[in-house]
């Protein structure tokens, strides 16, 4: 009964552990498929608006003369269809790639090279306006706002800025601290995860060891017992034939003893015969 429960109880703590090991590899999975996914899904469609939108804005610079505004407005456009991600970007940078990649175009319509000269103007107003480009947009804004500021001598304007900022810093440790946090935490899991994988390796000969070992135990001590039982059974043996031979042995000589006093009791009567005779 006592092996059967300790079976039982090995083989359900075994499908326990293979069923953690199987969600954590699932979910780990599951996890590194989906941001994959989602990061070629991102690029291939950020690809494609920006196809649409160079195609469009070539066409367009071959018909007429845009203005600034007009250049903006078609960027605007695509932004939106891009979720925004142009913005994230930048125009300038946005800008500056369509003018990179259209120098290949060989295009000699007039209307287009000025076009393509007004883009390029364009960009460096555009960087001129956009200092903090590669900044997240509070950060942005608020330094911004700040050098505008510093630029009017606004001394109020600058502190409620400075105060805006070291807010905006704050929030942002606070969302860094949180991520490092889950980085821990799945850094952890996986840890949890690789130490239940090798106990599950481990258990099944562990637990096979053990079950030798106690085998092994119980049938040194049964023969030990064993062992104990003949050598006590041996000695009371011995112990009882020594003792028969040495009450033999006394009754041997009790009986001689006894012969002797009647032998000599014979001959003291014999003598005292003689004597009466005599």
């Amino acid at each position: 009964m006592e092996n059967f429960v300790y079976k039982v109880t090995g083989k359900l703590f075994g499908l326990i552990i293979a069923g953690a090991i199987l969600w954590i590899v699932i979910q780990m999975g599951l996890s590194g498929v989906g941001s994959i996914y989602n990061t070629l899904s991102g690029q291939k469609f950020q690809e494609t608006i920006f196809k649409d939108y160079s195609k469009y804005l070539t066409n367009e610079m071959n018909k007429k003369e845009l203005d600034d505004n007009e250049i903006l407005k078609i960027t605007d456009y695509y932004n939106r269809k891009a979720n925004n991600k142009f913005k994230e970007i930048g125009y300038s940078i946005i800008l500056e790639d369509y003018y990179v990649l259209s120098m290949n175009e060989l295009e000699t319509n007039d209307i287009f090279i000025k076009n393509k000269n007004k883009i390029n103007n364009l960009i460096e107003i555009l960087k001129k306006e956009e200092p903090y480009l590669n900044l997240p947009d509070k950060e942005k804004i608020v330094l911004k706002n700040l050098n505008s500021s510093i630029n009017n001598n606004d001394s109020v304007a600058i502190k409620d800025n400075l105060q805006d900022l070291e807010l905006v810093l704050e929030q942002r440790y606070a969302e860094y601290k949180k991520i490092d946090m889950e980085s821990e935490k799945n850094f952890l899991i996986s840890i949890l995860g690789i130490a239940i994988g090798v106990l599950s390796i481990l258990l099944p000969p562990m637990s096979s060891i053990i079950s030798f070992i106690k085998t092994f135990s119980n049938k040194e001590n049964k023969e030990n017992k064993e062992n104990k039982e003949n050598k006590e059974n041996k000695e009371n043996k011995e112990n009882k034939e020594n003792k028969e031979n040495k009450e033999n042995k006394e009754n041997k000589e009790n009986k001689e003893l006894k012969g002797n006093r009647e032998i000599k009791n014979e001959e003291n009567k014999i003598n005292e015969f003689k004597k009466q005779d005599l």
